[in-house]
């Protein structure tokens, strides 16, 4: 089965407030410093967030590192997903 990783880049504080069920919380600023951690899993990741801006520059991180990357849009909807695929 493929899997892949969730990663919220939204700030710790926002993402402790409230956060899609299954993520891990790597603010966009701290990317940079995860991109061995993300290698390691050697799984596609999910980008999610609270606008389009964290996102973008999250995508543009990794995919500058050869990471595959999609984007999700707001957390909000990933959390949403995520419960009706139950």
């Amino acid at each position: 089965m493929n899997k892949s990783v969730i990663v919220d880049v939204r700030a710790k504080g926002e993402y402790v407030d409230r956060h899609a069920s299954g993520t891990i919380n790597m603010p966009v600023d701290k990317l940079k410093g995860q991109i061995r951690a993300l290698r390691r899993r050697n799984l596609p990741v999910i980008l999610c967030g609270g606008g389009d801006k964290d996102i973008g520059q999250a995508e543009e991180i990794l995919r500058r590192h050869h990471i595959e990357c999609l984007n999700a849009g707001s957390w909000e909807d990933v959390d949403l997903f995520r419960k009706m695929s139950r």
